[in-house]
């Protein structure tokens, strides 16, 4: 009995960075996923808008309060679209589609996108609830669409699973040139979508 609980916490402590797909793989001992390999990757990139200014006047407590609330209510989507966390950075987060487990990169793309969809929804309605006084959350999302290596990456005594490439860059240019309560998506992604997203064409742009 006592292995058996053992067993589910680690499948509980996995799922937090993880798909439960995923997570009941590696629990099961299933770590072949993870070697290193390329792909077609979507990468999301998340973060605040105006947190810089707010963190110069916040109290600590404050400060920390506001992203325990923005981390838990974008934490709790990414599991449901199967995307896999990549890290938290302060008021910023990055996200994957496509790995360890993905389907097509198609499928990838789409939920990348409807992910972030919901992502605006579910801010603007904590913003409704919000006590007086206290600063409203907007965040600002870019995702692309590319080939990237993906694996474990770390020294012997710790690991972590990671994605390389340009790919990673261009996606978070693209989430700092986004406008806040708005997703910007690079041509790629666009072209993967099929059509099943209403998309405003924003022209050719350099970083």
């Amino acid at each position: 009995r006592e292995r058996v609980r053992v067993e589910l916490a680690r499948a509980e402590r996995l799922k937090r960075f993880f798909s439960p797909q995923l997570a009941e793989l590696l629990s099961a001992g299933d770590e072949s996923i993870l070697a290193s390999h390329r792909r077609e990757i979507t990468v999301l990139f998340c973060d605040l808008r105006g947190f810089t200014a707010f963190a110069e006047t916040a109290a600590p407590e404050e400060l920390l309060e506001l992203l325990g609330e923005y981390h838990t209510l974008i934490g709790e989507l990414i599991p449901a679209y199967d995307g896999t966390l990549e890290h938290f950075a302060g008021d910023g987060l990055m996200v994957v589609f496509g790995v360890p487990l993905g389907s097509s990169v198609r499928e990838d793309a789409c939920r990348a996108v409807r992910a972030a969809n919901e992502m605006l929804e579910r801010v603007e309605e904590m913003n409704k609830d919000r006590p007086a006084g206290r600063p409203e959350l907007r965040i600002g999302i870019g995702i692309h669409t590319g080939e990237l290596t993906a694996g474990t990456v770390g020294s012997r005594d710790r690991l972590e699973y990671s994605v390389i490439g340009e790919t990673v860059n261009l996606a978070g240019r693209l989430h700092s040139a986004a406008l806040p309560d708005s997703v910007v998506v690079a041509s790629r992604t666009r072209a993967l979508l099929g059509g099943r997203f209403l998309c405003e064409d924003l022209g050719s742009h350099t970083f």
